[in-house]
């Protein structure tokens, strides 16, 4: 097992560790865009976003996407933190270009259908209601409110049921649009792979995300 720490051509941070006695790829590919950049009224628009990349895009729907999926026996997943989101999988070597070739897709270009969106606002609305019914994720809430107070860190992630409700497919286009860059992203690869297919690979995937730099948040300081 072998670790390096390059960066790529387009300026991309990428951590490899080489490990060659499984035929299984191990990705995490990060973007500066998370919680931090919900406009004030629309919270939650970050996780939102993040979640539709994997509801269509300009090759798959959202069903064709999960089949194909399934068919190489791949696991896919975006996650959204406070300055953060990330596409992580898992893909077998034999079908690791069909699984870059997905990534690409989805970090470059989702289409954001209406129909699903508001599914997803429906669905997650409805699982912030049953919270409330939920005394660990509930006391959890109340834990972080009591912490952060009306500081951003405090802010929901997954935005309220107003909030949600504000979020229009226009917002999401523009949040992809101005948030989703090449620049800052860290890619992290595990297994069996060497630099130069792990170098093309991100290259393939963040590298063809707008490099130009964006402002990034200010972020008032926690007063304690």
């Amino acid at each position: 097992m072998t670790t390096s720490r390059t960066t790529t051509a387009e300026g991309i941070e990428l951590i490899l560790v080489e490990e060659h006695t499984r035929p299984i790829v191990t990705i995490s590919l990060n973007i500066k865009a998370g919680l931090l950049d919900d406009p004030p009224g629309k919270e939650g628009l970050a996780w939102v976003t993040g979640q539709m990349v994997m509801h269509g895009t300009r090759e798959w729907t959202r069903e064709a996407l999960n089949e194909e999926l399934d068919f190489l026996g791949s696991l896919g997943g975006v996650a959204v933190g406070r300055d953060t989101t990330s596409l992580t999988g898992d893909a077998l070597v034999r079908n690791l270009d069909a699984f870059e070739a997905i990534c690409a897709s989805v970090l470059t270009e989702p289409t954001f259908p209406v129909d699903e969106l508001e599914k997803l606002k429906r669905r997650t609305i409805a699982e912030l209601r049953q919270v409330k019914d939920h005394d660990e994720s509930l006391g959890r809430h109340f834990f972080v409110h009591y912490l952060y107070n009306d500081h951003v860190y405090g802010q929901p992630l997954r935005g309220t049921e107003v909030s949600l409700g504000n979020i229009t497919r226009d917002d999401i286009v523009e949040f992809h649009a101005r948030h989703y860059r090449c620049a800052g992203a860290v890619a992290g690869i595990a297994g069996d792979i060497d630099e130069a297919r792990a170098q093309r690979l991100v290259s393939n995937t963040l590298g063809r995300l707008p490099a130009e730099p964006r402002t990034l948040p200010e972020v008032p300081a926690l007063d304690y």
